[in-house]
């Protein structure tokens, strides 16, 4: 439970926090973003909620399948988000 209840407990009101001040930064910066195409970067990190929670039932359900999906996507952002802020 040791993730699960730090994903309840910590990770996701620090995430929310964190959320609005990304999501005023991308409406001021709309245009800006779309321009020099770093939309996807906002969009990434929108994701994190739905992926932990789909980690969170992987743990939850024994399901070793889900947690591989999930964990392959967050690898793939990480890549990604790397790739964008060293260009």
């Amino acid at each position: 439970q040791g993730f699960i209840a730090y994903r309840n407990e910590s990770w996701t009101p620090e995430y929310m926090r964190r959320k609005e001040f990304y999501q005023q930064m991308l409406h001021r910066n709309k245009a800006y973003a779309y321009r020099h195409q770093i939309n996807g970067l906002f969009d990434r990190f929108m994701d994190l909620q739905k992926l932990s929670l789909h980690l969170k039932h992987s743990l939850q359900n024994s399901d070793a399948n889900l947690a591989a999906q999930v964990m392959e996507k967050l690898t793939a952002d990480e890549k990604a988000v790397t790739a964008s802020l060293t260009n």
